[in-house]
Order: C-alpha cells, then structure tokens, then sequence
C-alpha cells in the first residue's frame, strides 16, 4: 500500500506500507526544470551577458543533502562552508548541475 504524504514544488515524499507493519518513505525529486534553467544560464554565460557573468550553477537542497550523507558531512556544515558547494558541483556525478566548464 502507497500514499502521497507531501507534494510541495518538486518533491514529494511517498509512504509505502509493508504487510508486516514495516514502511518506507521515499522522496521523489524532478529535477527536470531545475536542469533546464542550468542549460539556459549556461547558454546565456556562454555569450558573456553581464547579468549572468558569476552564475556557476544551481543545487537542489533534497539531493546536497543525500550527498552530505554520503560523504558523511552534516547538512549545516555544508551550508557553513562554500568549499563543500564546490566540491558537489564539481563531483562529475553532478556536473549537470554545473553551468561553467572546468572546475570550480
């Protein structure tokens, strides 16, 4: 058995009951309009527009966090300290995220 338990912009998080009393929640992010407004600023970087001059890319809150649990990093030391931002755009795994070539 399957629930939606939220729906909020991009995410939302499903609750999948198990006959055993057992559950999971799974959280389902499209990141689609996300990488669509990276292509677009990338595109716009590329012809050296002024307002997008300093634009390297965008991250989506949900997966930096599962990142950070990853490289066991907590999330508030993540938002502490940009060189972590970095290192997320320019892990290869992220690199669509990216809007410059080379590394950050």
């Amino acid at each position: 058995m399957s629930r939606i338990l939220t729906q909020e912009g991009n995410k939302t998080e499903v609750w999948h009951g198990e006959k055993d009393g057992k559950f999971t929640v799974e959280t389902i992010i499209d990141a689609q309009p996300l990488l669509n407004h990276v292509t677009q600023m990338k595109h716009l970087s590329r012809n050296h527009k002024s307002e997008v001059a300093n634009y390297v890319g965008s991250i989506d809150l949900t997966l930096l966090r599962k990142w950070g649990e990853k490289k066991h990093i907590k999330f508030d030391e993540i938002m502490r300290d940009t060189k972590y931002l970095n290192q997320y755009l320019n892990d290869p795994d992220n690199a669509k995220f990216k809007a410059v070539d080379g590394k950050i």
